[in-house]
């Protein structure tokens, strides 16, 4: 089961929902959510909306094997755990653990802050020995990075 993030920019904002059919699927994106959660993650705070993007990206893991291994080895890396997450407390990548467990929509600011604590854990991601986890890494820091400006991420399909 490979692992399939989409990401785009160029966010316009559609007037409404109805909007979205004058574009192909590919290059749309609807927000969708009312979870308190989504509100630290898309900037727009309009959980219903729809955009189009005016260039689309794909990113994969190889397997959801692959995807939960390196996600677990990125919150060893930084020293997140559970129960701090659920504390709310602010640690490394808190953003990214949000929403990797909750499938939501990172907007273009919280693809800003990812983006730059990517940068920040470098070197020292570069010590994981494991699997191709740096290998990784660079790709979810190039995913944000090519969102942070005016874009937004999220997981298309698992299968």
């Amino acid at each position: 089961m490979s692992v399939l993030y989409w990401a785009g920019r160029g966010l316009t904002k559609l007037r409404g929902l109805k909007d979205a059919d004058d574009y192909p699927a590919e290059n749309v994106l609807f927000v969708a959510s009312g979870d308190p959660l989504v509100g630290d993650l898309w900037d727009d705070q309009n959980y219903y909306a729809a955009y189009h993007c005016a260039e689309v990206r794909y990113f994969s893991f190889r397997d959801l094997w692959t995807c939960n291994n390196w996600i677990i080895g990125l919150a060893y890396l930084v020293g997140a755990t559970e129960a701090l997450l659920d504390a709310g407390v602010a640690v490394p990548f808190r953003d990214f653990f949000i929403w990797s467990d909750g499938g939501w929509v990172a907007g273009p600011e919280t693809s800003a802050r990812l983006a730059a604590e990517f940068a920040e854990w470098d070197e020292r991601a570069k010590t994981v020995a494991y699997e191709d986890f740096y290998g990784i890494y660079v790709r979810m820091r190039e995913m944000f990075e090519w969102c942070a400006l005016d874009g937004a991420v999220c997981c298309r399909s698992v299968g």
